[in-house]
């Protein structure tokens, strides 16, 4: 049986997907570290969940899940979105609504188990840090020809250097709507506002998931089109890149 060729090969889902799921990882788990190091230097005597020990390592499984469903939920979508409809448009569009429905697991965790605690809020502050820093490592892992099903004509420095510029570049304007989103929908008070209105019978089942499922549309999607343009503008970077190169 004759072996398959490298055009197939490199189209089988596996390899974009083991890249994105790490991808996610790393953004994921560096994401909630800036949000714990921040809540331990506010809060060094009041743990969110037991002792500092229980909390580290509840916060840093968190991390982990939230970060492989993004990173697998948008990568996917930017590789379907570019295979079904080509380069461009439907890469953000496969990455917003990739984004839009993985987001729902890091939403349901962040508000229906963060948000009811009786511990100290965190501070809108560090919530809206915590996401950029998230959202930039993930823009930047997932732009490489690795996690997006793509090749690349530079060495893998290079390359990784575009995706970096690329996301620095896009989380500028998506950085600043994030930001402001997470300020208006996260705060403390608006999670216990809505448990106040709907009653202690109900905080899980309606109020608190209506509140999730509704933040995983808008940041998911909101993280996915950022993914899916620095996709487009790392590209971009690297086949100019290629081009300045060449003697």
């Amino acid at each position: 049986m004759p072996a398959a060729s490298p055009r197939l090969t490199s189209s089988l889902p596996l390899p974009w997907a083991r890249a994105a799921l790490g991808g996610g990882l790393v953004a994921g788990a560096l994401g909630t570290l800036t949000i714990a190091l921040g809540y331990y230097a506010r809060f060094p005597k009041a743990p969110p969940i037991g002792t500092w020990g229980e909390s580290a390592a509840t916060i840093a499984l968190v991390g982990l899940l939230s970060g492989a469903a993004l990173g697998l939920g948008i990568g996917g979508g930017v590789v379907v979105g570019r295979r079904r409809g080509g380069r461009g448009v439907a890469e953000v569009v496969g990455g917003a609504l990739g984004g839009a429905l993985s987001g729902i697991l890091p939403s349901l965790i962040g508000v229906l188990g963060f948000g009811s605690l009786a511990a100290p809020y965190a501070g809108t502050d560090l919530a809206a840090i915590g996401v950029l820093v998230a959202a930039i490592v993930l823009g930047a892992l997932l732009s490489t020809p690795a996690a997006s099903d793509q090749e690349s004509p530079l060495p893998r420095p290079s390359t990784l250097a575009a995706s970096l510029l690329a996301s620095a570049l896009v989380i500028i304007p998506f950085g600043l709507t994030i930001a402001g989103l997470v300020g208006v929908a996260l705060p403390l008070e608006v999670i216990r506002g809505l448990l106040d209105v709907f009653g202690e019978d109900s905080r899980s089942a309606f109020a608190l998931g209506a509140l999730s499922v509704g933040l995983a549309a808008v940041f998911g999607a909101l993280v996915g089109a950022f993914v899916g343009l620095s996709v487009g503008l790392a590209r971009l970077l690297r086949e100019t890149w290629a081009l300045l190169s060449r003697p």
